[in-house]
């Protein structure tokens, strides 16, 4: 869903889910959306994923 200020990722994953899609344990993803909604990024809202800026989304994704 997209709206024009955010896109709502419509599916619910839990840290888990996402940890074993990517190879990593669900504390590393937990760490990592911390800081994704530290920087503005990302928000979680019931329990769905929402980009709040992608511009700040792929610049963190490219810092590493």
């Amino acid at each position: 869903m997209v709206s024009s200020e955010s896109y709502r990722i419509p599916t619910h994953y839990t840290h888990e889910q996402l940890g074993s899609m990517i190879g990593c344990k669900r504390v590393a993803v937990t760490r990592a959306f911390r800081k994704l909604e530290d920087a503005g990024a990302v928000e979680l809202e019931d329990r769905r994923i929402i980009v709040k800026d992608i511009d700040a989304l792929k610049d963190l994704a490219q810092a590493r």
